[in-house]
């Protein structure tokens, strides 16, 4: 369980750096915004004690290839500059969405 605690506390780090973040330079127009990319296909659950929870994480999350765009989102949208030093849950509307925006990248 070492990994996954120290997973969570690195995950708390960005948080709390963020949050400061927001407070400090906020008034100058920066925006620090902490964001879950949501359930991705990462080597992270390998560990996980069940293979019935492996199994449903693989089913229910985005691959890998998506887990930048919540961030990226997040970083460019201008309506995401209201969220400044909160955190957010920012996830991929449908993987069909994704998967026509994957496949328009590759062919470009």
């Amino acid at each position: 369980m070492q990994g996954i605690h120290s997973y969570g506390q690195s995950k708390t780090g960005n948080i709390l750096f963020s949050n400061e973040l927001a407070k400090r330079y906020g008034e100058r127009g920066i925006v620090s915004i902490s964001v879950h990319p949501g359930s991705i296909r990462t080597e992270l659950g390998r560990h996980a004690p069940q293979l019935i929870m492996r199994l449903i994480h693989w089913a229910f999350s985005y691959p890998v290839e998506f887990g930048g765009l919540g961030p990226l989102y997040a970083a460019t949208a201008p309506e995401c500059s209201e969220y400044n030093g909160k955190v957010g849950h920012i996830t991929p509307l449908s993987c069909t969405c994704l998967e026509s925006i994957h496949n328009w990248s590759i062919r470009n």
